[in-house]
């Protein structure tokens, strides 16, 4: 995360909180958590014991981009604690593939636009996927 300074301490008790909400195999594993008021980046293992794998696809599996799109969305409602429900996905790319046992970086950033989360997966300096998730304004 290039042009926001986040802490650089890891803060064991939000990784547990958040491994501890999202522990079943249809989930990562968190490695570490770092925040700021508009950002989190958290470093994450993609184990082989998700269920995603199954079916997808047989004999090379791959981590489905719907669900590193779901993950996003879930996570930023989170993390940024949105109120008000998912709304739309725009300018998503997919540009490489996730297999089993990967450690990837995941960047949510709050826009500028409080109801928009731009979100960044990457492993090494490969850019994974992106998009922005939009949630619906308060009527």
């Amino acid at each position: 995360m290039n042009d926001i300074e986040l802490p650089k301490t890891l803060d064991m008790d939000s990784i547990e909180a958040l491994q501890a909400r999202f522990k079943t195999d249809e989930w990562p594993e968190f490695l570490a958590l770092e925040r700021n008021d508009l950002a989190v980046e958290i470093r994450l293992s993609v184990p082989k014991s998700l269920s995603w794998f199954a079916g997808h696809f047989p004999g090379n599996p791959v981590l489905p981009g719907v669900v590193q799109t779901h993950w996003a969305c879930e996570l930023s409602k989170l993390l940024f604690s949105m109120v008000t429900p998912f709304d739309k996905i725009t300018k998503l790319r997919f540009k490489t593939v996730v297999f089993p046992d990967t450690e990837l970086v995941l960047i949510l950033r709050q826009k500028t636009e409080l109801k928009n989360i731009s979100f960044i997966y990457k492993c090494g300096d490969t850019v994974i996927s992106s998009g922005n998730v939009q949630f619906r304004e308060v009527q």
